[in-house]
């Protein structure tokens, strides 16, 4: 990894591919990325960090496009690029790799992915789309786009052995959710399909009654959702780095996964989950599929069915022993370095 303005001034090394990737100090930068990129071994990237003061960042995204422009001719020397922006105008004389992350794509858009691989194969290159899950794939080949569709999920960074059977044979069971944010109604993010946890918090949590049950949330509570506080068999940790997140999740028993949009696409959560060996208890949808194919989890359709197999799960320890091992016979597929080596696999 390499500053772009030393990269500007550097001789050409022995990498079969080049990227960039853009690290702000102010927002949250996908895991898609760094992560990924990190365990890369025949890829050259081109480092732009942000900055913490307001509007720097903007000028830097605006500034990337530009970048690639002025050095068409200095990246088309690499034999694969990648990249995640799809404007024809950016399109460099080289076989080029669209990264996709979470992708939703409207008609107009999915016309602009066209006209961008029309542009990479009329140059005489290829073209890949990559992105993370079977259903995108088939959705990128219903709209009859040429380019090779290749599926690399998203992935986890746990390097810690993942433990089976209960802790220190205490008779609880350890349920956990994690996220930045965890509000319910009147909070300010209130039925954002994401920070929302007025689900588990106020519908799925107090049809638990069972005192061996624990529920621990790692995240900012809002005003409203700390109400749930007043259950004593809730602990909350505030929000954690993501560092301190990977070292504690393996000391849960289960994760909950308790949100209602579907966004068609696989969440990181899932596969974080998976990289600490926790099974998963989520609402069935597009999202979650992957709970359900390697049997790491199950998957309900109400939130009755989520409460009752929360209960389930407390009376017998074994449904969550068996589908940790599941975790542990899945979890290294979806590491980061595995990941990383199927990506550069594609490279031509």
């Amino acid at each position: 990894m390499i500053p772009w303005y030393l990269w500007v001034f550097q001789p050409k090394k022995n990498h079969k591919a080049i990227t960039f990737y853009f690290l702000s100090r102010r927002y949250g930068t996908s895991p898609r990325f760094f992560p990924l990129f990190n365990e890369f071994n025949l890829t050259q990237i081109i480092l732009f960090r942000g900055s913490r003061f307001v509007g720097v960042d903007r000028i830097y995204l605006k500034f990337i496009p530009i970048f690639i422009i002025i050095f068409k001719k200095r990246l088309a020397a690499y034999e694969n690029f990648i990249t995640f922006n799809s404007s024809t105008n950016c399109a460099v004389a080289t076989n080029t790799i669209l990264n996709i992350d979470d992708p939703s794509y409207s008609s107009e858009e999915l016309k602009q992915l066209q006209l961008w691989e029309n542009k990479i194969f009329s140059s005489g290159y290829e073209s890949v789309f990559v992105c993370t899950s079977e259903y995108m794939k088939a959705y990128f080949e219903s709209h009859a786009l040429k380019s090779r569709i290749v599926v690399i999920p998203q992935g986890h960074g746990n390097r810690f052995p993942i433990s089976t059977g209960n802790n220190g044979g205490s008779d609880a069971l350890d349920f956990v959710y994690i996220s930045p944010t965890i509000d319910a109604k009147g909070d300010r993010h209130e039925n954002h399909k994401m920070w929302d946890a007025s689900t588990l918090l106020f519908e799925i949590w107090p049809k638990v009654t069972d005192p061996k049950a624990r529920l621990h949330l790692i995240g900012k509570l809002g005003e409203n959702a700390c109400s749930i506080l007043e259950d004593s068999r809730v602990i909350s940790y505030g929000l954690m780095s993501i560092e301190d997140c990977s070292t504690i999740l393996p000391q849960f028993h289960v994760a909950l996964y308790p949100r209602v949009h579907d966004n068609g696409w696989m969440p990181q959560k899932l596969i974080e989950y998976l990289g600490a060996g926790l099974p998963v208890i989520a609402f069935e949808m597009i999202d979650t599929q992957i709970v359900a194919e390697l049997g790491i989890g199950t998957l309900v359709s109400s939130v009755e069915d989520f409460a009752l197999t929360m209960a389930e799960y407390v009376i017998n320890p074994d449904i969550s022993n068996n589908q940790k091992a599941m975790c542990s016979k899945f979890a290294e597929n979806y590491s980061w370095k595995s990941l990383a080596k199927r990506f550069e696999n594609i490279y031509f």
